[in-house]
């Protein structure tokens, strides 16, 4: 497989890929408050599934997939959408996402999968875990000595981390 990434916004992520040597494609800036930008980087997408063949694109959530998905329909190519979040189908994005439909849906947790349904009904769904190293616990009580020098917390002190990503 050799992965190509279609971004519409510069920053850290672009640099981070950039630095891997993959290539990028510029789709420029998109706000769907202005229409002439949704489709100025349609017409780029289009450009460059007509130059190149591509087996699949993945959209990651829903935003990119209402950008992107009808361009890449129209294409014949396969649309997946890569789902990072449970779908309620009632935000706009949903929506319009999941009027372009798709070919295949990669879902990161079984709920993840359960809630697509909401919004694309008929659409297979596949669940991929990220590929997280686990680390062994035995060794840890280094790693949380000096976790506790630098946040200068004693061990006496109660700590409670909450790993998660904060959404309302």
């Amino acid at each position: 497989m050799v992965p190509e990434f279609a971004l519409c916004f510069r920053g850290r992520l672009w640099d981070e890929l950039a630095a891997t040597g993959v290539e990028l494609h510029d789709m420029g800036p998109v706000k769907f408050s202005r229409p002439w930008t949704v489709i100025r980087a349609r017409m780029r997408l289009r450009s460059l599934l007509k130059r190149n063949h591509y087996d699949a694109v993945v959209c990651h959530a829903c935003w990119p997939h209402a950008v992107f998905g009808s361009t890449v329909c129209k294409s014949k190519t396969m649309l997946v959408g890569w789902l990072h979040d449970a779908l309620n189908g009632k935000h706009w994005l949903d929506k319009a996402a999941g009027k372009v439909g798709a070919n295949l849906l990669i879902a990161n947790s079984n709920y993840t999968a359960s809630c697509s349904k909401i919004v694309f009904r008929d659409v297979p769904t596949k669940t991929v875990y990220l590929p997280v190293e686990e680390t062994s616990l035995l060794d840890s009580s280094i790693d949380r000595d000096q976790v506790r020098r630098e946040f200068t917390t004693s061990n006496e002190d109660v700590v409670i981390l909450q790993a998660s990503r904060l959404d309302r």
